[in-house]
């Protein structure tokens, strides 16, 4: 549940005002819930863009955030420092300035989602420290295993468009599992566009090319 940013004790408003040079404005985020508090923070050195977690559950839930983000090194936004205060664990990030992507049938924004796709899955998910699908989704099938990290929670609200390409935010939900996965959570979106262009967008996906024999 989202906290204001009032709620923050004064050792970790000053904390962050440190690392961000003194003064500051703040930006709260639209959506999200896994931190209290989720924010576009602006001072003398630019913006960067602030978690800060104290209940038990939303503390657990960044730190896993937190280490998944610093795991793989291209599709997250990079953590730039991180300090635990009264109580408070507080992560600034590299702030991803762009618009959600459009992913209506006929949109550019399609191609940056399909090379996003693509580059999940050829990243990896090292050691053992993740969900698995059973523990993610409440079920599993031996097919789901795989050694391969997905977000498993995609949606336009977690994309960035950037001049790089897309990026992808709000990782506290990533799964250790096989790459055909992410796809499949991802059906209901892709749902949104005509069955034509759909089965295109799909079957140019490897993870989509599957063995039926």
């Amino acid at each position: 549940m989202r906290c204001d940013w009032a709620a923050l004790p004064e050792s970790v408003t000053a904390g962050i005002a440190e690392r961000v040079g003194r003064t500051f404005d703040v930006a709260h985020a639209s959506s999200g819930d896994h931190a209290e508090i989720a924010s576009t923070v602006t001072g003398p050195a630019g913006q960067v863009f602030v978690k800060a977690a104290s209940g038990e559950l939303s503390v657990r839930s960044l730190r896993y955030e937190l280490a998944v983000t610093r795991a793989i090194d291209r599709h997250p936004p990079a953590v730039l420092w991180q300090f635990e205060s009264d109580g408070w664990l507080v992560v600034g990030t590299e702030h991803l300035a762009g618009p959600h992507p459009d992913l209506s049938p006929g949109s550019t924004d399609l191609n940056l989602l399909l090379a996003a796709l693509k580059a999940l899955q050829e990243t990896s998910a090292p050691g053992e420290t993740w969900f698995t699908p059973a523990a993610r989704l409440g079920f599993a099938h031996p097919a789901m295993d795989g050694g391969t990290l997905i977000h498993s929670d995609l949606s336009p609200a977690n994309l960035i468009v950037t001049p790089l390409g897309l990026r992808i935010v709000d990782w506290a939900w990533a799964t250790r599992a096989a790459a055909w996965v992410e796809l499949a959570l991802f059906a209901p979106l892709a749902d949104r566009q005509r069955p034509q262009r759909r089965a295109g967008r799909t079957v140019a996906h490897p993870a989509s090319r599957m063995d039926r024999d």
